[in-house]
């Protein structure tokens, strides 16, 4: 941590901690996990509001330092304020604690089904108490699934609680959540699993993105964005180049190493991939048409291993597939391309891990790919991994 410090970072009395980047300034809040990039004076007002807590003072100090007038200076600083402020009561509508009990660690249910899977070696068992709930997960491990057995194992459950869904893993609640996010059910059961398989802890991980990852071996290239948009057609052509798949749809960070690991869920391919992937994925054919639980678009699921070493990540794609675009691959600002990494990532809320995000993200190039053109695009893509 003196370390990083030393290297750029700074932290504040409140436990903000702050990194200079491409001419701007890169906040982390501790109190709601949030990142913010700021540039001067808005950076000013928010570190003088930061030590003092006094708004007066803010325009004071803000007015004499840039030498603008009072009344001007105060309409700019409440608008600066009221946004960061209206940023942190958003986050912290999503980052919340659990609740208390509430009896979900002993509440016992029937469950609809009981699956058992196997990953790198690890037997792992669910309870899933509607179809519903079973809907959300399994058929992205379905291919892991394998024969009961008696040894003690790690038990996950999927329950329901008041119009809300739990997830309990070995007795501990570790999420309540709506209807409407299961995207964070998913994300929390895949985190769970990874402990597991790595015999690591919620805490060991310093971010995950909602992405498609190959890696050559020594380096990983990370593809982000929206459902629907390419990235797991663009990871499962590369395959066919022979570059290996460290996962689909959520790739996870750990923190020491800053290395991508592996997670075998299933591949999901989108309607409109389907007759181009079948000529190298022939088993897609024949693979059962679902409708994906959070878009309820037609999707089937390509079986993965995924068996790749961890490796560092070291450049970030933000890839969109347009028949209107033949290629265009452009190098991005890394702060312009924070905020589009951050929508589409869990960050760790502990002070450690945003400190090692702040200094990780610094090292990765951002870049910006829409294409229709699958050869223009797979190239370019093999030159950065050619180009280390």
């Amino acid at each position: 941590m003196d370390k990083e410090m030393k290297d750029g970072l700074e932290r504040n009395k409140t436990g903000t901690l702050v990194c200079e980047m491409d001419g701007a300034y890169v906040v982390w809040m501790a109190s709601c996990n949030q990142y913010l990039r700021l540039e001067e004076p808005a950076y000013f007002v928010f570190t003088s509001y930061e030590k003092y807590g006094n708004p007066e003072l803010t325009v004071s100090q803000c007015a004499g330092r840039y030498s603008i007038p009072e009344d001007e200076c105060r309409q700019f600083v409440t608008e600066i304020l009221g946004g960061i402020e209206a940023i942190r009561q958003t986050a912290m509508r999503h980052y919340r604690g659990l609740p208390g009990d509430e009896g979900l660690r002993g509440k016992t249910f029937t469950p609809f089904s009981i699956r058992h899977y196997s990953i790198n070696g690890k037997r792992l068992c669910f309870h899933f108490e509607t179809r519903l709930y079973e809907h959300y997960l399994h058929p992205l491990l379905q291919h892991l699934e394998t024969e009961p057995h008696t040894l003690q194992t790690p038990l996950f459950e999927i329950f329901g609680h008041d119009d809300r869904i739990i997830l309990r893993a070995n007795n501990q609640v570790k999420g309540i959540w709506g209807e409407e996010e299961t995207h964070r059910l998913k994300g929390m059961a895949f985190l769970q699993i990874l402990n597991a398989v790595y015999e690591k802890e919620d805490d060991d991980w310093m971010a995950t993105i909602h992405a498609s990852a190959v890696t050559n071996g020594s380096k990983t290239i990370v593809f982000t964005a929206m459902p629907g948009r390419g990235k797991s057609t663009m990871a499962a052509l590369l395959q066919q180049k022979g570059f290996a798949l460290v996962s689909d749809d959520f790739v996870p960070l750990e923190r020491v190493t800053q290395h991508a690991f592996p997670f075998p869920a299933a591949m999901s391919v989108k309607e409109g991939a389907t007759g181009l992937l079948s000529a190298w994925y022939p088993s897609l054919r024949n693979q059962e048409e679902l409708r994906q639980s959070m878009t309820n678009k037609p999707v089937r699921y390509l079986p993965v291993e995924a068996k790749t070493v961890p490796a560092p990540v070291k450049e970030i794609i933000f890839i969109k597939y347009d028949a209107a675009s033949d290629f265009e691959m452009e190098k991005l600002p890394r702060t312009e391309a924070l905020k589009m990494l951050l929508d589409e990532t869990w960050t760790s809320p502990l002070p450690e891990n945003a400190a090692g995000f702040l200094d990780w993200y610094p090292s990765v190039s951002c870049y910006r790919l829409t294409y229709s053109n699958n050869e223009k695009a797979l190239q370019a893509i093999i030159n950065l991994f050619e180009h280390d």
